[in-house]
This record gives C-alpha cells, sequence and structure tokens, in this order.
C-alpha cells in the first residue's frame, strides 16, 4: 500500500472520501511526431471511511491544458461514480413486495440508474419514456397514443392537471431524444428522475405503506350507552 491518501469519489459514502492507494501503475508515452506527451495511471483505491475497494484511471496529455498551461486530467472510476442514488422506497425490498420490482417496470426502472450511472443519458431519457408508457397502460388500457394515454390517466384520477404538464414534459424529452437529438443536462436528468420517481412513489409505494399504516393504528373503541 502507498501511504499518501488521495481525495477521491466513493459511491458506497456517496462523496469525495480520502482514500489509499493500495496499487499503481503508471504508463506513459508520446505520439509518434512527439505531438503530445501522455501519462495513464491507474489505481487501486481503498476508501479510508468504508474501505470500499474501486479503480480510478487518470489520464492527461500534454496537448490538453487549461488557461494557465497545466495539464488537464480526465478521471475514469470503475465502478462508474453513480450519477443518482435511488430513493429510499427502492431499498430493502419494498418494491418486491408490491410487485414491482421483478417485473417489466422493476427491471426498465434498475435499467435506468445503469443508464445515468454509465453516462448513456439518451438511453436512459428512452427508457423512461417506455416506464411511463407500461405504467399507463397498466392502469387504464392501451388508448393507442401517448396523448391518450396521458389523457385517460388524468381522466381516471391517477394524477392532477400540474403532474400532468409536468409528466407530459418528460415524455417531450423522450421524444426528442429519439428523433430530434436531443441530449438532456445532467440538471435536465434529475428533474425527470424527481417526476419520474415522485409518480411511482405516489402510485405504488405509499399505497402499500399507507396501508400498513392503516393495519397499525388502533380501532376506536365503542362508546358504551
Amino acid at each position: 500500500m502507498i501511504d499518501r491518501p488521495i481525495k477521491s469519489h466513493c459511491n458506497s459514502c456517496g462523496k469525495e472520501t480520502n482514500q489509499f492507494i493500495l496499487h499503481e501503475e503508471k504508463r506513459e508515452g508520446h505520439t509518434p511526431d512527439d505531438h503530445y506527451h501522455w501519462i495513464d495511471a491507474y489505481m487501486i483505491l481503498q476508501c479510508c471511511g468504508c474501505d470500499t475497494i474501486s479503480m480510478r484511471q487518470d489520464y492527461e496529455n500534454t496537448d490538453q491544458t487549461d488557461d494557465d498551461g497545466n495539464n488537464l486530467r480526465e478521471m475514469h472510476y470503475y465502478p462508474p461514480a453513480i450519477f443518482r442514488r435511488p430513493p429510499n422506497w427502492n431499498h430493502g425490498g419494498l418494491l418486491s413486495r408490491i410487485d414491482f420490482e421483478h417485473g417489466l417496470k422493476g427491471r426498465l426502472l434498475k435499467e435506468i440508474y445503469v443508464c445515468l450511472q454509465n453516462k448513456c443519458e439518451r438511453a436512459g431519457v428512452m427508457l423512461i419514456r417506455a416506464l411511463l408508457e407500461h405504467i399507463f397502460i397498466e392502469k387504464v388500457g392501451d388508448k393507442g397514443t401517448f396523448g391518450g394515454n396521458l389523457d385517460e390517466f388524468e381522466k381516471q384520477g391517477f394524477i392532477a392537471k400540474v403532474d400532468r404538464n409536468s409528466i407530459r414534459d418528460v415524455l417531450e424529452a423522450g421524444h426528442a431524444t429519439m428523433h430530434r437529438g436531443f441530449l438532456p443536462s445532467g440538471s435536465d436528468l434529475m428533474t425527470i428522475m424527481d417526476i419520474v420517481e415522485s409518480l411511482i412513489e405516489r402510485l405504488y409505494v405509499h399505497p402499500k405503506q399507507t396501508k400498513k399504516l392503516k393495519e397499525n393504528i388502533p380501532r376506536r373503541r365503542k362508546r358504551k350507552k
């Protein structure tokens, strides 16, 4: 172990932490025409907080510099840094108990998080579009179009008008990604996931939780006449 901790991202801690370098391999060279020199370093890291093991690749070359002439460093994490942690209700088997996790909707949701973590933004948004379609059809049947399904979804009271506008925008992001080459930003993706996770929570999680709450509430005693 190299006894000099460095700052690096830890998926388990969800932030940048001090990490020991357990092993390091460095390669360097230059292009055949000596246009630039490059350094490629691979490090096996152990978080000083939670002991999680990960690998990081640092790459830099003299052809990529900032305004002060310093080499720009590219960092790649293995496994990749988590873009967004699943909500608390997505842990502990709750989705399994409400028959969501092991069905198609649950698999789509897992694939969405994988896409976001691996910087496949367009694929993630297209999967979100597919997930919403399956939720619509499960609740109200297939009305033939996204618009028709969304209309019926609102008509049957699964969402309010303000929710409809937000979900319509998420669907439009999916359409634009598929047909117009739209690339959502990180903040766009956070907004989209806020909307989708909120919808899943209200439709699938809260009913299960409130049912359990109702079972735990003691019944009123009948008044004696």
